[in-house]
């Protein structure tokens, strides 16, 4: 709908992220974490689908 996407919103989470990460490194540390173990997860499971359609 819009020509061109406004950025202003990306700017201000990225500086909420930055202001988390600065108050608390211990709490941001344990989300990037888990959020890696989810995404490994996820590409597992993904894999193991897979090799279940060719396998069927």
């Amino acid at each position: 709908m819009f020509s061109q996407p406004r950025k202003w919103p990306r700017y201000v989470l990225g500086a909420i992220v930055i202001v988390f990460v600065f108050k608390n490194p211990t709490a941001a540390a344990h989300m990037v974490n888990n959020l890696g173990g989810l995404i490994s997860q996820g590409a597992t499971a993904l894999s193991q689908f897979a090799s279940a359609l060719h396998l069927g």
